[in-house]
């Protein structure tokens, strides 16, 4: 019976202890659920205890980030690239507040994140400033679980008692670590977007490095938030790959045709041209002075999300002539008439994803202009380009042509005048591509280039040109160049006087 009365005690006070612990769950449960805040609210709440005397300013902008980094939390979206300009809180939303509000709000205190920055001390400055925040007073009477650990709390990486942690880096030393979230902040500067050297070896880095830094390939998400600089750029490759990122792209002067929508329900509420992304902060004057500052390509880039200028690069869409040809049962052009033909080759004889094409281009040349009639571009070894070359002049036999004199091109031209009578033209060039468009660009803005309305090239043809010298690839600009060099500059007495070659 003393047993007994044992066990019974024993039975109470353990259920005493549980009906305590399931309340102190409760409490707790109810804690977290008060706590829980949306995005937007939490930045609002969270900001002067990281921008201590700096104002909030409120843009819609902010929400729409913060709805689509919504949904990379929620596992709506595993793949995310943002296109904004300077100055509009992309950091300070995406690598500090974000990782923060998942950790806290969202009980995501387990979630790793990984975030790089083309340098390393700006990729420190987030991390640092997070810290700060989940430091904070503010925080830790919100979200006291999450603590951070004493073993691993530095400047490039801390840790908090969930296992959760923060790390930074610059792009070029993503090794080691894997994280839940790699958010990749400006993996470029202005200065490297220039470089094709380095836009190289960030394209490598992304498409072969990122992808392995990833917990779970299948649910681990990547966020890529920058402004466009380079056709190559990060975001290049992201779209031209079709690696399914969902595009978040936002210009500070709205253009109606360029309007972004996403998968999520988004569309830039923006209704006119030329309305501004954030006048809160950014009004006219001040964009203005930043056009005038940045110059037609900064502003491009950094300001309108593009490559190159709306228009055009050095060449202007508005400057194109375009003609419908006439064809005999041969389906050979017999309108208009050309006085010859030419066909201009740049080189490249490897085969693989990573390298150069192989382009032709096919003029047809009168006294109004040059016509051109075909394209062509393709990577190939060189036997396949030798065939190709052989049917391209079948088809088209051209009165010359011209092969640019270079390592590439040698082995084509010593082969060409060994083995067959092609009246080919090997050409020395001297001068940098940028100075090659520039020399030949009054020809086009003055209608003496004409290209093939509806042609199945027209609009890829179009694209390489008018992003020159921001494109990812300039095979059919050099192409194209040295054959107007050779039409128009060579012989520029046949055309009307009133054309200044060089005097623009």
């Amino acid at each position: 019976m003393i047993d007994s009365n044992i066990d019974d005690f024993d039975l109470e006070l353990l259920s005493h202890q549980k009906r305590k612990q399931l309340s102190l769950y409760l409490d707790e449960i109810k804690r977290r659920e008060e706590n829980k805040i949306t995005l937007n609210q939490f930045i609002r709440e969270g900001w002067d205890t990281v921008e201590c005397g700096a104002e909030y300013v409120h843009g819609w902008h902010i929400d729409a980030i913060c709805e689509h980094l919504t949904a990379v939390t929620n596992g709506q979206i595993k793949r995310l690239l943002i296109n904004v300009p300077p100055g509009t809180m992309k950091s300070l939303l995406t690598c500090v507040f974000w990782p923060a509000w998942e950790w806290g709000s969202e009980d995501l205190g387990a979630n790793r994140y990984i975030s790089t920055c083309h340098k390393e001390a700006l990729a420190l400055r987030d991390n640092n400033k997070m810290r700060r925040l989940v430091c904070s007073d503010w925080y830790n009477s919100k979200y006291p679980q999450i603590k951070i650990t004493k073993d691993q709390n530095a400047k490039g990486k801390f840790e908090n008692t969930m296992l959760g942690f923060r790390e930074a880096c610059a792009s070029d030393s993503l090794t080691g670590s894997r994280g839940d979230r790699l958010i990749i902040d400006d993996p470029l500067s202005v200065d490297d977007a220039r470089s094709s050297r380095i836009l190289d070896t960030r394209e490598e880095w992304f498409c072969e490095t990122v992808p392995t830094r990833l917990i779970s390939p299948k649910n681990s998400a990547i966020i890529i938030i920058m402004q466009r600089l380079n056709d190559r750029d990060t975001s290049g490759i992201a779209l031209s790959k079709n690696l399914g990122y969902e595009h978040v792209m936002l210009p500070m002067e709205f253009e109606k045709s360029r309007r972004c929508t996403t998968s999520i329900g988004f569309s830039d509420p923006r209704k006119e041209d030329g309305e501004l992304l954030f006048p809160e902060r950014f009004p006219q004057s001040v964009v203005d002075d930043y056009k005038k500052s940045l110059g037609t390509y900064g502003t491009a880039g950094q300001l309108q999300q593009r490559p190159a200028p709306r228009g055009g690069g050095i060449i202007k869409s508005e400057w194109w002539c375009y003609f419908d040809p006439v064809y005999d049962s041969n389906h050979r052009i017999t309108a208009p008439a050309f006085n010859y033909t030419l066909q201009s080759w740049d080189t490249a004889f490897k085969e693989g994803q990573d390298n150069d094409y192989s382009a032709c281009t096919t003029w047809g040349v009168n006294n109004t202009g040059a016509y051109l009639i075909n394209t062509f571009k393709a990577k190939m070894d060189f036997p396949a380009l030798l065939i190709k070359v052989k049917e391209l002049y079948d088809l088209y036999r051209p009165s010359k042509i011209l092969v640019e004199d270079k390592a590439s091109g040698q082995s084509l031209l010593q082969s060409l005048k060994r083995y067959s009578n092609f009246p080919i033209k090997a050409v020395k060039v001297s001068a940098d591509k940028e100075s090659r468009m520039h020399a030949v660009s009054p020809f086009i803005e003055s209608g003496r280039v004409f290209l093939m309305r509806d042609a199945n090239w027209l609009e890829s043809y179009k694209a390489e040109i008018e992003t020159f010298p921001r494109a990812a690839h300039d095979d059919i600009v050099d192409s194209t160049t040295q054959a107007l060099a050779e039409i128009f500059l060579k012989s520029a007495s046949s055309f009307n006087s009133n054309i200044n070659i060089m005097g623009r």
